[in-house]
């Protein structure tokens, strides 16, 4: 009779267990305000009786009004108290469009007022109303080729003031690659066809991407309903944000649509520059999901590394600082021979592609400040024939790393990546400035904040 109960306790335990994590799996967020609309503030010119020719503008005409409007076109997710969103880049990165009025033969331009993005935010929480235009966020990093952009709300949009707040509410990173195969996942987002309220759809985890030539190999794949507007948004596993809906495929491919997630560890570079730069506070994201089997990207061996460069009487930054990163065993000599060999080599593929595409000789010469001659002795070397040293054919075809080389922005900084854990090389030069040189070791983190590095003017 005993073993027949506590047989019998056992299966309500687990099936307790079973429906518990059922139930959190199909739950929602009670709290919608982190899943922001973004958009622009736009200027809006009228141009009466422009000039078209084979669907080009030949001629703008004459300005005869200007507006400014509110145009609302991407997603984005609060990750921080303190008031950091992600996104996708390509959402961030509007800068215009133009359409021509053929009932009242006008060219309308819309342009952005700022590279700052409209934050529109829920009303009373509430995912059935349209959200309204309340911050002004400013991008702190982003990365094209991954398309994560992070920005952080520095303003009320209504009145201008300055805003400091550290009690935003937020959504928390899950760990992307720790979804069970099949599992359900949560699509949060402002797709257009959903018109101005929220809309949250459900989808199945159908794996990573690999060899897809729309979507970036790494992806995360699901059957979840997403379309334009949908960008930047929050695709949730058990309450956390694991990745961003960035594209579906395309509708002529056959068979049902995908839609395609970039895992939020892709944001790993981003928030490094956020930290490093900017001083933010930004969300962990943990060694254990870099090192997974599952993460495709450079950062599962390597460390992104940055600082700022100053001078050391002065105290302000140096702009145009070289800084070179570059492994133990090799010389300072070595390296910059290496590097001299790199940009000749790459100088010459991108000039002969230039030409191959139909790049008149003068504006080769132009982009590149060479003169006509220049230009006619790199066209005529034969690749073919060029020596390339060992290091070299190893670093370009091997991805073997040998250096890393940045040069300081106007507020001094530098932010690259090296190899996790090795010893290296750093060395920062500057014209009038005494050059610095010493060891450092990656370590074993994510990234690695060398802070001021200063260094004394002549």
């Amino acid at each position: 009779m005993n073993r027949k109960m506590n047989a019998f306790k056992l299966v309500f335990v687990l099936f307790l267990v079973g429906l518990y994590t059922f139930i959190a799996a199909q739950t929602v967020p009670e709290d919608f305000k982190p899943f922001v609309r973004l958009g622009y503030e736009l200027i809006v010119e009228y141009y009466q009786n422009p000039v078209i020719s084979d669907n080009t503008v030949v001629n703008r005409g004459k300005l005869v009004d200007r507006r400014m409007m509110e145009f609302p076109l991407g997603s984005g997710t609060v990750i921080s108290p303190e008031g950091l969103i992600i996104t996708n880049f390509h959402v961030y990165n509007f800068e215009g469009a133009q359409e021509y009025d053929q009932k009242n033969n006008q060219l309308v331009v819309y342009g952005p007022a700022s590279k700052d993005m409209l934050v529109y935010e829920l009303v009373d929480n509430d995912p059935l109303k349209a959200p309204v235009a309340k911050y002004i966020a400013t991008p702190l990093a982003y990365d094209s080729g991954l398309d994560i952009c992070v920005l952080k709300i520095i303003a009320n949009y209504r009145t201008g003031e300055e805003v400091t707040r550290t009690d935003f509410s937020y959504i928390e990173l899950g760990n992307p690659f720790q979804i069970s195969f099949n599992a359900d996942l949560t699509i949060i987002g402002y797709p257009a066809k959903g018109g101005d309220t929220l809309t949250l759809t459900k989808g199945k985890f159908l794996g990573y991407t690999s060899n897809v030539p729309y979507a970036v190999d790494g992806s995360i794949k699901t059957d979840a309903t997403m379309a334009g507007g949908s960008s930047g948004g929050t695709a949730l596993y058990s309450n956390k944000l694991i990745g961003l809906p960035t594209r579906g495929s395309p509708k002529e491919q056959k068979g049902f649509d995908f839609g395609y997630v970039h895992p939020v560890t892709w944001a790993a570079g981003s928030f490094a520059i956020a930290q490093i730069a900017y001083g933010e506070k930004i969300p962990e994201i943990p060694m254990e999901w870099i090192t997974s089997d599952y993460n495709v990207q450079a950062t599962k061996t390597y460390i992104y590394v940055g600082g700022k460069v100053y001078n050391a009487q002065a105290n302000y930054p140096v702009e145009g600082a070289a800084v070179l990163i570059y492994r133990a065993d090799r010389t300072l000599n070595q390296i910059i021979e290496l590097d001299n060999e790199i940009q000749l080599l790459s100088l010459i593929i991108n000039v002969q592609s230039l030409a191959q595409k139909g790049v008149s000789k003068s504006d080769i010469a132009a982009y590149y400040k060479m003169t006509a001659a220049e230009v006619d002795k790199i066209l005529s070397i034969n690749l073919d024939t060029v020596e390339v040293s060992s290091d070299a054919q190893r670093m370009l075809f091997k991805n073997e790393f040998f250096y890393q080389r940045q040069d300081t922005n106007k507020s001094g900084f530098f932010f690259t990546s090296v190899p996790r854990g090795q010893n290296l090389n750093f060395y920062v030069y500057k014209q009038g400035f005494r050059t610095l040189q010493k060891s450092i070791n990656s370590s074993g983190g994510l990234y690695q904040n060398l802070g001021r590095v200063r260094i004394f003017q002549y």
